[in-house]
């Protein structure tokens, strides 16, 4: 999938985070981070996780590929928005 594949641009999505979840370390992962959102085009579930062998791998229910990770990018400046920094 390219930019000129995509169905759906992420720039024209109306795109909200949910709920944000953690958890820790299970047989497949050192952990990871789920992001569930929902938008004009539907809903769905971002996971980041950390492999054994210390991979950062994202899930995007083909939202996104290799060549083209606006979407978590786009996921990713919402989460940006919400955090709040402690000093």
């Amino acid at each position: 999938m390219d930019k000129k594949e995509r169905k759906n641009n992420p720039d024209n999505i109306n795109l909200q985070i949910d709920e944000i979840s953690f958890w820790g370390e299970n047989e497949n992962y050192k952990g990871g981070m789920r992001v569930s959102w929902s938008s004009n085009i539907g809903f769905g579930e971002l996971n980041i996780v950390m492999d054994k062998e210390e991979n950062l791998l994202a899930y995007t229910e083909y939202m996104d590929c290799q060549e083209d990770k606006s979407f978590t990018e786009k996921i990713l400046q919402l989460l940006l928005q919400k955090l709040i920094i402690v000093e």
